[in-house]
C-alpha cells in the first residue's frame, strides 16, 4: 500500500551484510570492521539494518548523536544483542552524561571541553568512561585541533592527568579525501595519525571510512569504520575503479 506516496524504494539487506563481509575480507583478522549506522543508516533504516548486521558477526555501531545512540540500544537489546559497543560521533554534550551511561553508550569526544566535563563526571561518581578520541588530522570537520592535541599532549607529557576518568578505546581520524586513491592529503593525513598514536598507547586506532578501506591496509590499524559503502554506493561514484566497484551491491 502506498498510502499519500506516489513512491517506494525496496531496500536489500542482503545486499547490505555482502557489502560489509567484502570492506570486513579487505583487512586482517585482526582488524574491526565496524558499521556507521548514522542518519538512520543513511536514511534507510538503522532499527533493521543493525540488527541484521549484528546477527551477521558486526560487533560494533557509530551513529551520529546520542538520540540516535539511545533508539539504537534499545532496539538492539530488543534482538537480543544486550551489550554491543555503540559510539556517538558528536560526542557527549552538556547534560547529557547520564543518558550516556544509563544506555551504555560511548562518545567520540571532539574537544578539550568535552575532554574537561567527562572527567569531572567520571571523578564524582567514582567510574571510567570508556571513549574514543576525535583528532582532526586534515578533514577539519569534527575532532580535537591541532592546538587542541598540542595542548594535551604536552600537559601529558608535563605528567598531568587529563584523561582522568576517560578509559580511552580508541584513537581515531577520519580521511578527508580517500575516495581519491592518488590525493596526497591521504599519506599526509596517515602520516600525522602515525605521529600521534605512540602518545596515545592504551588507546586502539581507527582512521578508515569507507573509502579508506578501499585504499590499502596501511590505513586500516585496528578497527575500519565503513558507511556508504555499506549501502552499495562506491564513495568515489562513477569515477570508481571497475574492480573496486564490483565489491559492493546495490542496496536500494
Amino acid at each position: 500500500m502506498f498510502g499519500s506516496a506516489d513512491s517506494l524504494i525496496t531496500i536489500d539487506l542482503d545486499a547490505i551484510t555482502a557489502n560489509w563481509r567484502s570492506m570486513d575480507r579487505l583487512s586482517p583478522p585482526s582488524t574491526v570492521t565496524a558499521s556507521v549506522v548514522k542518519a538512520d543508516a543513511y536514511g534507510l533504516g538503522a532499527d533493521v539494518i543493525a540488527t541484521r548486521l549484528a546477527a551477521e558477526g558486526c560487533n560494533l555501531f557509530f551513529v551520529m548523536s546520542l538520540d540516535e545512540g539511545i533508539r539504537l540500544r534499545r532496539r538492539l537489546r530488543l534482538a537480543g544483542f544486550n551489550s554491543l559497543p555503540i559510539f556517538c560521533l558528536s560526542g557527549c554534550h552538556a547534560g547529557q552524561e547520564d543518558e550516556y551511561l544509563a544506555n551504555g553508550l560511548s562518545p567520540v569526544i571532539n574537544n578539550l571541553s568535552q575532554v574537561a566535563r567527562l572527567g569531572i563526571f567520571a571523578k564524582r561518581h567514582n567510574l571510567a568512561i570508556p571513549a574514543a578520541l576525535h583528532i582532526d588530522t586534515g578533514m577539519t570537520r569534527l575532532g580535537l585541533t591541532p592546538d587542541e592535541t598540542d595542548w594535551l599532549i604536552g600537559h601529558m607529557q608535563d605528567g598531568a592527568d587529563v584523561l582522568e576518568g576517560i578509559e580511552l578505546i580508541y584513537l581515531m581520524s577520519h580521511l578527508s579525501n580517500a575516495e581519491v586513491e592518488s590525493a596526497a592529503s591521504n599519506d599526509q593525513q596517515l602520516d600525522v595519525f602515525k605521529a600521534l598514536r605512540p602518545f596515545f598507547p592504551k588507546a586502539k586506532a581507527s582512521l578508515a571510512n569507507s573509502g579508506g578501506v578501499l585504499l590499502d591496509e596501511r590505513f586500516h590499524f585496528d578497527m575500519t569504520r565503513p558507511g556508504i559503502a555499506l549501502y552499495g554506493a562506491h564513495p568515489a561514484g562513477i569515477n570508481a575503479a571497475a574492480e573496486q566497484a564490483a565489491l559492493l551491491q546495490p542496496a536500494v
